[in-house]
């Protein structure tokens, strides 16, 4: 069957807008790259709490601080509030979740397009089904949303197994059926969200009993 991404049915304006096309027109290399960077300034303390921001801030304040994390990436909901109220410590959480509220009746924030982007964006990572869907419900993502994009009886998530293992061992490498090397392999694919089938699939053919 293959991964079959569904086309979100948001149509994203304004400044989500240009994320959205660049994102759907550059392929999945754009997607992967838009994380990496975010995840990178955020190592530079990038959520540090600034001197100005212990005053109080008004709304246009955190309206563009919210855009400048959307202008990186999709951000759930839940996760684009977090931030801000780690940046904005001091700010009443109303005022927050009304900036936040605006953003997502404007199209600007959406957790439908988030999901999508994440859904490819971890499964081109090498995760399985199980660890992004954790990850997603970290995230604040509802069911039905994971449902839309996510799916468990998706081939791909054999293949991305397969390939994973192909990495560790050579070409025509075997491994003894219940070795040390049988135990590690198997327990790296369920850390990264793999399930029993998935993991069979993948080591079986690799398995030898001599």
């Amino acid at each position: 069957m293959g991964y079959q991404l569904k086309k979100s049915e948001v149509q994203p304006v304004g400044l989500a807008e240009t994320n959205y096309q660049a994102e759907n027109s550059s392929s999945e290399d754009y997607i992967e790259e838009s994380w990496e960077i975010e995840e990178a300034l955020n190592s530079r303390d990038d959520l540090a709490k600034d001197p100005e921001d212990s005053a109080t801030v008004d709304v246009p304040v955190l309206r563009r601080a919210a855009m400048d994390f959307l202008a990186r990436r999709e951000h759930s909901y839940q996760e684009l509030l977090h931030k801000l109220q780690r940046k904005f410590p001091e700010t009443p959480e109303a005022m927050l979740t009304d900036v936040m509220d605006a953003l997502a009746e404007e199209n600007l924030q959406s957790d439908e397009r988030f999901t999508e982007s994440w859904v490819r964006y971890r499964q081109s990572r090498g995760f399985g089904f199980h660890h992004i869907r954790s990850d997603l419900k970290e995230r604040g993502i509802s069911d039905s949303l994971m449902e839309k994009y996510l799916f468990s009886d998706d081939d791909c998530w054999t293949e991305t197994a397969v390939t994973l293992i192909n990495k560790r061992l050579a070409e025509s490498e075997q491994v003894e059926f219940g070795s040390s090397l049988h135990m590690k392999l198997q327990r790296y694919l369920e850390s990264r969200g793999f399930g029993s089938k998935e993991i069979r699939r993948a080591i079986d053919p690799r398995l030898t009993t001599h």
